[in-house]
């Protein structure tokens, strides 16, 4: 069964026009047995009291909400869907609903949310173990909106800004560009064994970015493998061996010390992983998201 989830968080940094104020935009992506499950939050605190504002999403205005008494609030927009279904829901009915911070969302007509279980559960403690997430009171609890068709896939999500009723950038953060913001994301590739084959393995991704600081690293797990060397094949970029003893074999590499491919500048452009015998056949491979 075909299995990945990928997780990331970027904190949104304070412009002149409120210079006080912190936020945090997430998404999360996952992918099991064909079925896509995304999902799209931002919260922000120390704005203007009971003041409106625009959330903007690479150039486009998804939601309108209101900051409550203490300047703070946030959405949250869910789906689940097939793969198969990407791009086609029917985003044409919008309308302003409440949430329960006392802001106003406008949101389009998606499908229903369900819980995958398993790979997200692994990664998102992962990610919670790795990053401070913004306050919340204890009666936020939002009610997830359906996520607008023009912002799935989430992982192609890049510039989210908060915005004000005079049309002023009050917050900003980036998913693409780590270099100067703090940003943390996990990603899990589960790998499925070629035809005929009991192997199994998995991946986890993990990157971290601190001002200019970056970390970030990869590690591959396999079972079930024959005896011998193979070969690790990322974005059909070879990146090293895996070497299988008694059946299980472990490979990890990291940025750091500048052991990945050439190719890969950040461990987040990983999109395909696979595991190729002597005879470049391919053993095990995994794919990221819908991708």
């Amino acid at each position: 069964m075909r299995t990945s989830h990928t997780e990331r968080a970027v904190t949104l940094l304070a412009t002149d026009v409120q210079p006080g104020a912190t936020g945090q935009a997430q998404i999360q992506c996952s992918s099991t047995a064909g079925v896509l499950d995304q999902c799209f939050e931002v919260r922000f605190q120390r704005l203007l009291q009971r003041a409106s504002y625009d959330l903007r999403v690479d150039g486009a205005i998804y939601a309108t909400f209101r900051a409550d008494a203490n300047g703070s609030g946030g959405v949250v927009f869910q789906n689940q869907q097939t793969d198969s279904d990407e791009g086609n829901w029917d985003g044409a009915q919008r309308q302003d609903t409440e949430n329960c911070s006392g802001g106003t969302a406008d949101r389009r007509q998606s499908g229903p949310t369900t819980d995958l279980e398993g790979a997200r559960q692994l990664a998102h403690v992962l990610l919670q173990a790795s990053l401070k997430h913004a306050d919340r009171s204890e009666g936020d609890k939002d009610m997830p909106l359906p996520l607008p068709t023009a912002l799935t896939p989430v992982t192609n999500i890049h510039l989210v800004e908060v915005v004000d009723s005079s049309g002023r950038v009050g917050l900003k953060g980036n998913f693409s560009g780590t270099s100067r913001q703090n940003m943390v994301a996990i990603a899990y590739i589960g790998l499925c064994p070629a035809s005929g084959l009991q192997a199994s393995g998995e991946t986890l991704i993990s990157f971290k970015a601190r001002g200019k600081s970056r970390k970030q690293s990869m590690l591959v797990e396999a079972t079930g493998l024959a005896p011998g060397s193979y070969k690790i094949v990322i974005n059909g970029n070879t990146a090293g061996k895996l070497n299988s003893r008694s059946g299980h074999a472990r490979f990890m590499k990291t940025k750091k010390k500048n052991t990945l491919p050439l190719e890969i500048d950040s461990v987040l452009a990983i999109t395909s992983l696979q595991v190729l015998d002597s005879s470049d056949q391919i053993v095990l491979s995994g794919r990221l998201g819908n991708s």
